[in-house]
């Protein structure tokens, strides 16, 4: 989309605009991003203009410079930035997507083993109430982590929205936990709601504190994303199960949403994700695809026939 004939007031208000459809966490990212694309160009001594309307050999020549030294999601995400500033600079975006996509899955192979993290572990229901048996729900703090812990699952919530990576500046986040009066979201121990009200009855939360603040030392403490893990992984370590990390609260959520049929289009909505991202966390392909594809008959049929060979057919 380009921006001529625009008075230069309204190139600037498109631009406010066009901005805010990423986050500011991702706008970090792709400013990283921008900033290792020139002085790449610096480097190698390449015009302004050429940066400015990339084609596909001059973006080629930046992301095999990049290969082998970043992991393969740190140069998708750079790529992503040049893109995202092509959009809000409404410049033409000229690049063969599927030449993209294999010199990207070529990134991969060519990763640095350090820049390979191990896949990690999908929380379930049934780790959570785990977890819940090993939390001693007389302590003020693992009250917080319980109520914090539902909370994420059934929001499909990132973690570090949930939690405080310190004490200030602290800002306003609605969770959104969704159910019906015909269908409860959750009876038992991993119900949200119920753990949430526990939560602010036995720490006696104040109004004008974090949503998972605790009583510690005379005060109120903000539940931090360190001591969030730090309990869960003492439960889990008393519960003999592996290590745990935060995303895999995300990650089990979208995996449990998928499995109970909801679209595609409204996980993506619902885990508040501007791509498809979020499709790296099917690990349950065979359960989650059969869901959608029975759904859609003619779907269905196209897929048992490629995957299912015809005995009688001698061709």
């Amino acid at each position: 989309m380009s921006h001529d004939g625009l008075q230069e007031q309204e190139q600037e208000q498109v631009k406010k605009l066009l901005s805010l459809s990423w986050d500011e966490s991702t706008l970090a990212t792709y400013r990283s991003g921008l900033l290792v694309y020139h002085i790449y160009y610096d480097t190698e001594q390449i015009s302004k203009e050429a940066r400015a309307l990339i084609s596909s050999p001059t973006l080629t020549s930046f992301v095999t410079s990049l290969a082998g030294s970043y992991s393969s999601s740190t140069i998708s995400n750079y790529v992503s930035g040049i893109q995202a500033w092509h959009i809000l600079h409404g410049l033409k975006w000229s690049i063969n997507d599927n030449v993209l996509e294999v010199l990207l899955q070529g990134t991969q192979c060519a990763a640095p083993p350090s820049s390979k993290k191990a896949k990690r572990v999908p929380f379930t229901l049934d780790i959570i109430s785990t977890l819940h048996i090993h939390l001693d729900l007389d302590n003020h703090a693992h009250v917080a982590v319980s109520t914090c812990l539902t909370s994420a699952f059934y929001a499909t919530a990132c973690l570090d929205v949930h939690t405080v990576t310190d004490h200030h500046g602290l800002t306003l986040t609605v969770i959104h936990l969704p159910h019906s009066k015909a269908s409860p979201l959750s009876p038992g121990i991993t119900d949200p709601e119920a753990a949430y009200w526990k939560h602010l009855q036995y720490n006696n939360l104040p109004q004008d504190q974090h949503i998972f603040a605790y009583p510690h030392k005379g005060s109120f403490q903000p539940l931090t994303h360190w001591n969030f893990m730090e309990v869960m992984n003492k439960a889990a370590q008393k519960a003999g199960l592996p290590i745990l990390h935060g995303h895999g609260i995300r990650i089990g959520a979208t995996l449990k949403y998928l499995l109970r049929g909801l679209s595609f289009e409204a996980m993506k909505a619902k885990g508040c994700w501007a791509s498809n991202a979020f499709t790296v966390y099917l690990t349950d392909h065979t359960q989650v695809l059969t869901q959608h594809t029975q759904a859609q008959p003619k779907v269905h049929d196209w897929v048992i026939k490629i995957t299912i060979p015809c005995l009688q057919c001698h061709c």
